[in-house]
């Protein structure tokens, strides 16, 4: 009698146990995690989530009130992909969650830590502009992107841009810029940031390089010329003219358009760096004007000697501080530092290059001279641990078969606490 009045009781729990099995085998994460793929270490065997007939209902159902941990790593030892290893935290009445609690609970955590690549939702030109800017009407926007151009007398132009982990992660928009020119007589180089308080600062940067290159290239193809016999210096300070005037012009323009869009000049604000270097017969001279953080720095090749040139000023007493920006009339200010014919020749490579490089390199001074070097020799792993920076193996940028695309792959260093777009344009001398 005892054994026949327990094989219904039997076949209940059988029943059950196979329901539930099916329940947990419809989901994908333990799809994945079926006994044969499990990983073991030598000896050792994977352990299954143990069901008890008391009561297997409430064995899988979720447990309120009781909450899982991550399965701590062993450094030097993958983490476990066994369900039944996980370390729980126990619930009042000594019941442990489900296996299925564990892994979602687990899964979601990752998720939440984990950088993401979102692409921006919104538009990057707002309809709520009456008309868009001239000189970005067309743009394209890209997240990442690098060039490469020949300059006249052998010199290189290489550029990129990279969107930064914290934009790709809050799917916005990259807030950097940059825009450059080359005729047989000039070459005119610009980067700039968008300040990220400000929702239009991505409009203000891209149209700050690209109207500033095209203003001052008019200006330069139309009348440089005439003043090529000049003294040295008078003709500097007539490029010095052009570039204040084409600067101006880009001030004013931007605030002229956020007013008639009844939108705040400040909601435009970026950072601005501009290198013109003019070369003929008669002259050699690079002009420099920084408003905003970034840097701009030279580096001589033979000696291996690096300087950072101007900014002085444009930095707040605190990290991501910046003094000034473009629209500001604060920024109507010309800081000029100019590289004359007697200092070019020393010169191999003008960078210009926005915060989300500086900073990874502060101070700019004494480790623009770790990035130059990699531009000419590679990168090994390792080689910047000093500087918290980590980096994977790759050949050289100046004279790669494709210089702009090394650049961009260059920009993905890692450091920890910096995720800021990241921009660059240089200038190389001499034939490869």
């Amino acid at each position: 009698m005892g054994n026949e009045g327990a094989k219904p009781k039997i076949g209940l729990i059988q029943r059950t146990i196979s329901r539930i099995k099916e329940r947990l085998n419809s989901l994908p994460l333990l799809k994945k995690r079926q006994p044969q793929d499990a990983i073991v270490s030598s000896g050792a065997q994977a352990t299954q989530p143990q069901i008890t007939p008391e009561d297997p209902v409430n064995q899988a159902e979720p447990i309120q009130g009781t909450q899982a941990t991550a399965p701590q790593s062993i450094p030097g030892q993958p983490p476990s992909h066994e369900v039944g290893q996980a370390s729980l935290t126990t619930h009042p009445n000594n019941e442990q969650p489900s296996p299925v609690d564990e892994i979602q609970n687990n899964a979601s955590k990752v998720s939440r830590a984990a950088w993401q690549t979102n692409p921006a939702t919104d538009l990057w030109y707002p309809e709520k502009f009456k008309n868009k800017l001239l000189a970005i009407k067309y743009h394209q926007y890209q997240d990442n992107y690098g060039i490469e151009r020949r300059a006249a007398n052998g010199w290189h132009i290489i550029g990129a841009t990279r969107r930064g982990k914290k934009h790709a992660h809050d799917a916005t928009y990259r807030e950097d810029a940059f825009a450059d020119e080359t005729t047989d007589k000039f070459t005119v180089l610009c980067v700039a940031d968008g300040a990220g308080a400000y929702p239009y600062s991505r409009i203000g940067s891209q149209y700050a390089t690209n109207e500033l290159v095209y203003h001052l290239s008019s200006q330069l193809t139309r009348g440089a010329e005439k003043q090529t016999h000049r003294e040295h210096v008078q003709f500097i300070g007539f490029l010095a003219q052009k570039l204040e005037k084409s600067i101006h012009y880009v001030i004013n323009s931007l605030n002229k358009y956020a007013e008639k869009n009844d939108v705040s000049p400040k909601d435009f604000r970026c950072t601005l760096l501009t290198a013109l270097f003019y070369h003929d017969e008669r002259h050699q001279v690079v002009l420099l004007n920084q408003i905003g953080d970034g840097a701009i720095c030279v580096y001589n090749k033979e000696t291996g000697e690096t300087e950072k040139l101007g900014g002085e000023g444009e930095s707040g007493s605190h990290s991501g501080e910046v003094s000034r920006f473009v629209p500001d009339r604060e920024s109507l200010k010309m800081n000029f530092h100019v590289l004359p014919e007697e200092r070019m020749k020393d010169v191999d490579c003008i960078m210009l290059s926005t915060d989300g490089i500086e900073d990874p390199f502060y101070p700019m001074e004494r480790n623009s001279a770790h990035i130059f070097r990699q531009f000419y020799n590679g990168v090994k792993p390792g080689e910047l641990a000093d500087l918290g920076i980590t980096q994977v193996e790759q050949p050289y940028v100046y004279g790669h078969p494709t210089e702009g695309a090394s650049l961009e792959n260059w920009m993905t260093f890692e450091k920890k606490g910096e995720s800021d777009d990241r921009t660059m344009l240089a200038m190389f001398r001499g034939e490869i």
